[in-house]
C-alpha cells in the first residue's frame, strides 16, 4: 500500500514538472511571437501611413485646382475604408486567435481524466 502511495505522488510530480515545462515552453514561444508581430505591425502602420500620406497628397495636388475639394472628399473616403477593412480583418484576427496557453490546458484536462479513470477502476489486489 505505501509503494503504491509513493508511485502515485511520483507520477503527479513527474506530471507536474511535464506540465511546467510545457507551460514555460509555451511562454517564451508566444512572447516571441508578440514581440515580433508588434514590430512588424509598428513598421507596417508606420509606412503605410506615410505612404497613403504621401498618395494622397499627390493624388491631391494632381487635380485641377476646381476639383481639389473633390480630390480631398475621395482621399478621405478611400482613408476610412481602408481603415474600416482594417478594422474588420483585426477583429476576424483576434476572435479566431486560440487562447493562451491551449496545450497546456488540453494536456492538463487529459492528466486529468487519466486519474480519473484509474481512481474509478479497482485496485489491483496484493496476493
Amino acid at each position: 500500500m505505501f509503494d503504491s502511495l509513493k508511485n502515485v505522488v511520483a507520477t503527479l510530480i513527474d506530471i507536474v514538472r511535464v506540465r511546467l515545462d510545457l507551460l514555460g515552453t509555451e511562454i517564451q514561444e508566444d512572447f516571441g511571437h508578440l514581440v515580433r508581430r508588434l514590430y512588424l505591425t509598428a513598421a507596417a502602420l508606420l509606412l503605410g501611413t506615410l505612404a497613403l500620406a504621401f498618395a494622397g497628397v499627390a493624388v491631391i495636388l494632381a487635380s485641377g485646382a476646381e476639383h481639389r475639394v473633390l480630390a480631398c472628399a475621395l482621399v478621405a473616403s478611400a482613408f476610412a475604408l481602408a481603415t474600416a477593412v482594417v478594422v474588420m480583418r483585426l477583429h476576424q484576427s483576434i476572435s479566431a486567435a486560440t487562447p493562451l496557453f491551449a496545450a497546456t490546458l488540453a494536456e492538463l484536462a487529459k492528466d486529468r481524466e487519466e486519474l480519473r479513470s484509474r481512481a474509478a477502476s479497482p485496485a489491483p489486489k496484493d496476493e
